[in-house]
């Protein structure tokens, strides 16, 4: 066989690139055939070798020297043509593969997110996914940056992009080429990506004072049980949202915090803790007292219905035992009211109120969290890893996230004792080791 067969205009060119596999850097040959067929064949796990097999097969192609996998491609009825996915069938793969591996509501968010960064691309004249350049992906940035967003959200953007064409790429396989998200992408420096807010004993004080049924559009809802269990227990926010009763020993004082697959969320059936990872705690008196406080009513879920483009187009309600769910009247048929109790699915709006009429600004739902680490930490003496397994993070992220520099508390340790006296004992424990 030979390469005037298919095309005199046929200049061979072979190339090497690189794979990441489990075992280690696999070299891979590319190529085309006479007939426009792609090849792409592992060749060898060192790259001198492998530039040498390529040159090797360059000059073979150029012979017209063609082995049994050549010939089987150039053998084939129909020429293929490379894969070029447009942005939106690259993120309905991308959505698809990565379903399986992902929580309902950690599918949602990525869809949500990546969908926002697409329409950028897109409306930036991107038609398909190999369009996208590093300039976009710096354009996306400072679209982002211009919403003022954190600067903890932009790093979780330009993450999702890059794992986004990571997937494209080296997954897939759908073409070769460099991610456009570059390595080190130009972020603004505006701040820690680590939050540090520490709330003072005062705002505190002036949250928990609210009563939000003297608020307007806030009566009938669980909103101050809910914030007055948080500063209690220093969950997250879904973990309280999603608390049924059968989580709970009250005789015994615990709240086992894990995978249910039962539990309808907002998202679909199912509901797991951050990183899937359960524990159970020992609750304080005061959140073990509002809990039995707390009237025990017949409660359901709301499940959306999906048809096969992933559109909403209804809900399914499903029996929980949620411990702090939202009253919900609605009228019948024949126009009487009816009332219902289900899963309360956001705190935004409420705790804008609550903040606004305690006087309190600056404040997160999550700073309730970091406000009870510090009192875990400064009042009762826990070390960050007894902390953190109490609160569900691992000691270095309670180090890093949930433990804000306290500048009164650092001032009052300073002055405990003078200067000269730390340094005495300092120098009289050296002298005695020796």
């Amino acid at each position: 066989m030979n390469v005037s067969d298919f095309n005199l205009g046929y200049q061979p060119k072979c190339s090497v690139y690189a794979r990441k596999l489990k075992k280690g850097k696999t070299y891979y040959l590319k190529y085309y055939l006479p007939n426009g067929v792609r090849v792409r064949r592992p060749c060898h796990e060192q790259a001198n070798m492998a530039q040498r097999l390529c040159a090797l097969k360059e000059r073979q192609l150029l012979l017209g020297e063609f082995d049994e996998l050549d010939r089987e491609h150039l053998g084939a009825a129909k020429a293929a043509t490379p894969n070029r996915p447009t942005l939106e069938e690259a993120l309905t793969l991308y959505l698809e593969a990565t379903k399986s591996r992902k929580g309902p509501q950690s599918h949602a968010h990525d869809k949500s997110a990546l969908r926002q960064y697409v329409a950028f691309f897109q409306g930036q004249g991107k038609i398909y996914a190999d369009e996208v350049k590093a300039v976009d992906v710096q354009l996306l940035i400072g679209h982002l940056d211009q919403r003022g967003l954190a600067v903890a959200t932009l790093h979780g953007a330009v993450r999702m992009v890059r794992k986004f064409y990571n997937f494209l790429i080296e997954d897939a396989e759908l073409w070769e080429g460099k991610n456009p998200v570059p390595k080190k992408p130009l972020l603004p420096n505006r701040g820690s990506k680590v939050r540090n807010r520490l709330a003072n004993n005062s705002e505190i004080e002036r949250i928990l004072a609210i009563d939000p049924e003297q608020l307007p559009n806030l009566a009938g809802q669980p909103v101050g049980a809910m914030i007055r269990f948080l500063v209690f227990t220093g969950a997250r926010l879904g973990e309280v949202l999603h608390a049924e009763w059968s989580d709970f020993n009250l005789e015994q004082g615990t709240w086992t915090i894990q995978h249910k697959p039962h539990c309808p969320t907002r998202n679909g059936l199912g509901w797991s803790p951050k990183w899937n990872k359960s524990r159970k705690i020992e609750l304080f008196p005061e959140a073990l007292q509002l809990l039995k406080s707390l009237p025990r009513l017949p409660t359901v879920g709301l499940v959306p219905i999906r048809n096969a483009q992933g559109k909403i187009t209804g809900h399914q309600a499903h029996q929980a035992e949620f411990v702090f769910p939202k009253q919900v009247a609605r009228r019948d048929g024949k126009g009487n009211r009816q009332v219902t109790w289900a899963r309360q699915d956001s705190l935004k709006h409420s705790w804008a109120s609550i903040k606004k009429a305690a006087g309190v600004a600056n404040l997160q739902i999550k700073d309730l969290r970091t406000y009870f680490n510090s009192v875990l930490r400064s009042r009762y003496g826990l070390s960050a890893k007894e902390a953190g397994a109490y609160l569900g993070n691992s000691a270095e992220i309670n180090e890093l996230h949930y433990t804000p520099l306290s500048t009164g508390e650092m001032s009052k340790k300073l002055q405990r004792l003078s200067l000269t006296e730390a340094m005495n004992l300092q120098m009289n424990l050296h002298q005695s080791g020796k």
